[in-house]
């Protein structure tokens, strides 16, 4: 057994006081028959404390929400900023895709005639690139955000509909 200050002990029979510690029943030949382990009261609190958790979500999902369709209306309206984003992105990368076809177009007379690519050519070329990429960044983030909106409130609903279930049964 160990004792209080974490020192393991060797002996014939477990004093009374340290029953409720973690402790071993060791054959002659040292090897293990009995093991005792007192569960960690922190490990509980923590299964306690996300019960707990749930409980609190669980009553703010059935006082916030009528109905399975207030929780559709929710999403929506929470998606709605996300999406004339993501529309607005759109357009701006349609806008810049013009752009850059139109410099790479005049890039391409200067190949054809076998002229160099003026500096300043080559630098809108880099820089439409470069645009077009950090919008395609953006777009990319913003369906994260989208996607995350959807699964929260899909889950949400799940739950909500579960838990009604429940109660329905339980009167």
């Amino acid at each position: 057994w160990k004792d209080e200050k974490g020192i393991t002990h060797y002996g014939d029979s477990l004093p009374p006081q340290y029953s409720n510690r973690e402790n071993s029943l060791i054959s002659k030949q040292g090897i293990i028959i009995q093991q005792n382990k007192i569960p960690d009261p922190q490990q509980e609190s923590s299964s306690e404390q996300l019960q707990t958790a749930q409980t609190k979500k669980d009553k703010a999902l059935l006082g916030t929400f009528s109905s399975a369709e207030e929780i559709d209306l929710t999403r929506e309206r929470n998606l709605e900023p996300e999406l004339l984003a993501m529309k607005n992105l759109q357009q701006d990368r349609s806008d810049s895709l013009k752009k850059h076809g139109k410099i790479k177009t005049l890039a391409e007379t200067y190949n054809k005639t076998k002229e160099p690519l003026p500096a300043d050519l080559k630098e809108a070329l880099t820089v439409s690139q470069e645009e077009i990429a950090k919008i395609d960044q953006k777009i990319l983030v913003r369906q994260k955000t989208i996607d995350e909106i959807t699964l929260r409130f899909d889950e949400d609903k799940k739950r909500y509909l579960y838990l009604r279930k429940k109660n329905a049964q339980a009167d």
